[in-house]
């Protein structure tokens, strides 16, 4: 396990599983991450990506996957990323952690995916759980329109835009709240987490993909510091 501390975010390599055990519920306020699907996703049309690690799980050991971002969020707002094709086991796991499933926000890519299905994906689904906290407004659709980023832009498979992690951290948290995410991958929360003038805490078991992390949201620090 390696800890990395860049400005507002603080950075683990290594298994959720290893570091949760390290850290404690009452610095964290809410939740946001974006787990692996067990679809074994590596991009499909370049090879600049490698495989999700955990990303061929099934069944229970998915859902304990999930399980693993309500270890410190029992009585946090909770963000968490899944898709039509794993809601059995993401409902699971809510279950298992007595969490009220409160919406299934419907995210509109804005366009659809590539493959060759009869019915090509253009959305995927984002799981809310509430607290007591709220600063979304009276008005916040389950629905998110909200184009994806180019695929040059991407750093990783199934890399979430700037944007939309934003929206999730403006709903659920506050200036100088801490987020967490168990599953960093290229650190998108935590770049929208130090942008929002958010506490950033997030694990990644992969190097490469750490590494990637740590180098965006350096970079997302540095353009602060600038205005």
């Amino acid at each position: 396990m390696k800890k990395l501390e860049i400005g507002l975010a603080t950075l683990y390599l290594g298994s959720c599983e290893d570091v949760i055990p390290h850290l404690s519920a009452n610095e964290i306020q809410a939740v946001i991450t974006d787990p692996p699907y067990g679809m074994k996703y590596d991009g499909g049309i370049t090879d600049k990506f490698t495989q999700i690690k955990g990303d061929d799980a099934k069944d229970q050991e998915l859902t304990n996957i999930y399980l693993n971002a309500f270890k410190l969020g029992k009585d946090k707002p909770l963000y968490i990323f899944g898709t039509w094709r794993t809601y059995a086991e993401v409902y699971n796991s809510f279950l298992q952690a007595k969490r009220a499933l409160n919406a299934v926000i419907v995210w509109d890519k804005k366009g659809i995916g590539l493959g060759m299905q009869h019915h090509r994906p253009q959305h995927e689904f984002i799981f809310y759980s509430k607290a007591n906290t709220w600063f979304g407004g009276k008005a916040e659709s389950d629905i998110w329109v909200c184009p994806r980023e180019t695929m040059g832009q991407y750093e990783h498979p199934t890399q979430k835009p700037i944007k939309l992690m934003e929206r999730c951290v403006h709903n659920i948290t506050e200036e100088g709240d801490t987020i967490f995410d168990p599953f960093m991958g290229s650190g998108t929360t935590g770049v929208a987490a130090v942008r929002k003038g958010r506490r950033f805490i997030g694990v990644e078991i992969d190097e490469k993909y750490f590494e990637v992390a740590c180098e965006r949201i350096r970079l997302a620090q540095e353009q602060l510091r600038l205005f």
